[in-house]
């Protein structure tokens, strides 16, 4: 079925207006702190643009907002701006069941599973964690292929035009926001490993 790039959402946060949007530098972040996540949808936007034969899966169900009624999924607003930035509407699923990585990883498989080649896009400091639920649960056991890869929003921005992104991006790993929310990844990465992690399906 060819390729699929995997946009893994995360927090939301509302403009004045109203308007919900993926967490951006200008963000105070969620209750588990900044994240960057608008640019893991800049990045899956660029990356569909290398190859419009693509299939683009926008994931995220509500989460912690899950008691909030007036918020939308994150799957629904990546997929308005995956739009917004050129993605043909056409060549994007939505999955808005899950609510964490885990249950987003799980979800995906039974979407993605004939494709050929399948590109997951999160933030650097989100990846390790996610290769260790892929490589420690065996319930992700189908993503342990050289067809799934973990690609980082970041090197893809910088790859894309470095002078518009390098102070950007370095701003924000120096960031205090960044450098306490690696400390909570690398906390997960190492219950995972010690099996003491506690995955949520929903």
């Amino acid at each position: 079925m060819g390729k699929v790039i995997v946009v893994l959402g995360g927090g939301l946060a509302q403009d004045k207006t109203g308007k919900w949007h993926t967490l951006g530098p200008e963000d105070a972040g969620d209750k588990f702190g900044v994240s960057f996540d608008r640019w893991r949808v800049i990045a899956g936007a660029h990356l569909w643009k290398g190859d419009k034969t693509q299939t683009v899966v926008a994931s995220g169900g509500r989460g912690q907002y899950a008691d909030s009624k007036d918020v939308h999924t994150p799957s629904s607003v990546l997929r308005r701006e995956l739009i917004d930035l050129g993605v043909a509407p056409e060549r994007i699923i939505e999955e808005d069941q899950s609510g964490n990585t885990f249950a987003q990883l799980t979800n995906i498989i039974p979407i993605v599973k004939n494709f050929s080649l399948i590109n997951f896009v999160s933030n650097e400091w989100h990846l390790p964690r996610i290769r260790a639920m892929i490589d420690h649960v065996e319930d992700l056991a189908f993503l342990r292929t050289p067809s799934v890869n973990l690609i980082s929003a970041e090197e893809v921005l910088l790859q894309s035009d470095v002078k518009q992104w390098e102070y950007i991006i370095e701003r924000a790993r120096n960031s205090h926001g960044i450098q306490k929310r690696i400390e909570l990844e690398e906390k997960g990465v190492k219950q995972i490993r010690e099996g003491t992690y506690r995955f949520k399906r929903q």
